[in-house]
């Protein structure tokens, strides 16, 4: 048994990369049938995504301590919100450039609340994300209570899954609550039983996962294997060793946008220029596009909150 560093930087950009690309292929195959399946359970990559977010917080707030909390919405909430407000309107100009304007107007965007579209394609992570970082400032602000803060993300996720919001809204919400425990142990015991088990428990869960059909049974199926993904993940991580990379941290630090972006990218793509090679050369010529539009946004909204935010 060895005792190990969970998320080591250079692992961890390395990781965000491989995600994105992931997630990228998962949403190209809104437009292409041939993708395979495997490619296509996103769920999974974005509880990685939400595993991270929870650790990373968790950790500079217990580095920190209360020094952390002082000035959180503007260093931390509105650094996820600007590249959104940014994205938005190229998005409506697009849509609009396509003559789809069905969806506009306040009474459509709240009745299409509960998809995974709602106002951008896409975009559920974000609200998501940025409940998870509310939800956490009020919870480390009362004593750092854990329990609570799963007893209030259960509640939250009980009432989408009641009112049939997207299954992407929460089957990988509570990897974050699981980054925030790994956070306050920080090192982890690991022998070779640990990734087996829980990738066992992973199969065992994905299964019925995806042979069923019961809404009721499916998605909390899929809520656990979910978490047992992101803790096979954390354990099989403590067997890679990776240098650093500057090139690939940069790459890995405009994942966020990355993700907010690849509705503008796919619709330009698929939409408008409507091009068709073939899936591999889609699928290369579309992650650039976004790594590169995701690149922009992040220099963009970076310079926004340095002049107008932080002074």
């Amino acid at each position: 048994m060895k005792t190990i560093d969970i998320f080591e930087k250079n692992k961890c950009s390395y990781l965000r990369i491989f995600l994105m690309v992931y997630i990228c292929i998962r949403h190209l195959g809104d437009y292409e049938s041939s993708i395979p399946f495997f490619l296509k359970q996103g769920f999974l990559a974005c509880g990685i995504f939400f595993l991270l977010s929870g650790y990373g917080l968790m950790l500079s707030y217990n580095k920190k301590g209360s020094e952390y909390l002082q000035g959180y919405f503007k260093k931390r909430v509105l650094r996820l919100i600007i590249p959104l407000i940014l994205v938005f309107p190229v998005f409506l100009l697009i849509k609009y450039g396509l003559g789809d304007l069905s969806g506009f107007g306040l009474k459509n965007y709240l009745k299409d609340i509960r998809g995974s579209r709602f106002i951008i394609n896409y975009s559920w992570y974000v609200y998501i994300q940025i409940y998870l970082y509310v939800l956490f400032f009020f919870e480390v602000k009362k004593k750092n209570n854990q329990l609570r803060m799963l007893i209030f993300n259960i509640l939250v996720v009980l009432v989408m899954f009641l009112l049939r919001f997207s299954a992407c809204y929460y089957l990988s919400t509570f990897c974050f609550n699981l980054g925030i425990y790994l956070a306050n142990k920080e090192y982890l015991k690991v022998n070779i039983l640990k990734p087996l088990l829980s990738l066992v428990g992973f199969i065992a869960l994905m299964v019925p996962y995806i042979s069923l059909e019961n809404y009721y049974i499916k998605y909390p199926i899929g809520i656990f294997a979910c978490l047992a993904f992101a803790l096979f993940t954390t354990y099989a991580l403590s067997y890679i060793s990776v240098g650093a990379n500057n090139a690939l941290s940069k790459m890995s630090s405009i994942t966020y946008e990355c993700y907010i972006c690849q509705g503008i990218v796919f619709l330009l793509y698929y939409r408008i220029l409507n091009i068709d090679i073939n899936v591999v050369v889609n699928c290369l010529l579309c992650v650039c596009a976004i790594f590169i539009l995701g690149f922009v946004v992040n220099m963009i909204s970076n310079k926004i909150f340095k002049r107008f935010i932080l002074e």
